[in-house]
Order: structure tokens, then C-alpha cells, then sequence
């Protein structure tokens, strides 16, 4: 039997509007899910909908959506996330900046912050003004100083820093 959460929120149009809608519903445990029949099918269909939403947004010129979203599973994944200024500035603030070693720590950790804000937002063009060594280096440094195992805020910006963009430089890490 799975075990219960209480999931609440604002409804934001139609009838509800304004209106707190709040149930208990089953937890979700992800090897409990990928066991349940037809789980498969129903993240095949949640993927593909999303897939086909992101290719006309791309098509459209809508959202910031780009066919490079659309590169792998990966990227796919990394846009659907929704991560909040709050989400951010809190993860960003609680990381030890001192095992990161950068060569400039005073220079490249606003630079850092900075470009995951523009990540968060779904600026993924900021990567393309970094070479893939640079973008991988960050990635490896922004590792070390998550909070393993189960960090999603670490796990989206490594997604994508290591996403393929064009080559360019920014700063030196």
C-alpha cells in the first residue's frame, strides 16, 4: 500500500479561481511507480505530449523553447523542470563556495550564480557562450559541492551545463 501525502494549491483560472484545493493522495516513490501496470505507457504518453508541446513552441518561436531542447531525453527532462527564484537563491546560498576552487573566487561565484539563474529561467543561450571544457569544469565543480544523492536543483543545472551548445568563453574557472 503506498504511502499518503497531502498535496494543496491555489487554483489559478476557471471556476476555482482562487479557490485552495487540498487531498491526500499516494506518495510517489519512483521504483513503486515503474512496478504499477501501465506505468511505462503513461510516462510514454507524459513525455511524448510534452515533446510535441516543446517542437510547436519551437516551431512558434514561443517560451524560449529551441529544437536543442529536444536533443535527448536528458534535455527534455531538464526543460520541463520548474525551479523558483527562491529554489535557487536558497541553494545557491547553502553551498560550501570554498571546495569549489575556482582561481577567482571573488570574480567567477557571481558569475556562477548568475548563470544558474539564467539556467532556471530557461535561458539555456547563456550556455553557448561558454566552450564545452568550461561548461563541464563548472558542471564537475557544481557536483562537488551539491548534496548527494537526491540534489534536483544540482542534478538540472549539471543537465544542463553538459547539454552540447556552441563554443565561446566567458569567465576562467
Amino acid at each position: 500500500m503506498s504511502k499518503k501525502t497531502i498535496v494543496r494549491f491555489v487554483v489559478k483560472g476557471g471556476k476555482l479561481k482562487g479557490q485552495t484545493l487540498e487531498r491526500e493522495v499516494p506518495d510517489f516513490d519512483f521504483k513503486e511507480f515503474m512496478s504499477v501496470p501501465n506505468a511505462e505507457i503513461f510516462v510514454r504518453k507524459a513525455y511524448f505530449s510534452y515533446v510535441k508541446q516543446l517542437m510547436r513552441e519551437s516551431e512558434e518561436s514561443i517560451n524560449g523553447s529551441r529544437d536543442d531542447h529536444l536533443q535527448s531525453p536528458e534535455s527534455v527532462i531538464a526543460r520541463s523542470m520548474v525551479i523558483s527564484k527562491n529554489d535557487m537563491d536558497d541553494w545557491l546560498e547553502s553551498r560550501d563556495w570554498g571546495s569549489a576552487e575556482f582561481k577567482d573566487q571573488g570574480n567567477a561565484i557571481p558569475q556562477v550564480k548568475e548563470l544558474c539563474h539564467e539556467l532556471r529561467m530557461g535561458h539555456d543561450y547563456e550556455l553557448a557562450r561558454h566552450s564545452k571544457e568550461l561548461r563541464t569544469r563548472l558542471a564537475d565543480k557544481l557536483a562537488g559541492i551539491s548534496d548527494t544523492p537526491q540534489d534536483s536543483i544540482a542534478d538540472f543545472i549539471f543537465s544542463k551545463l553538459t547539454q552540447e551548445a556552441q563554443s565561446g568563453l566567458l569567465m576562467d574557472i
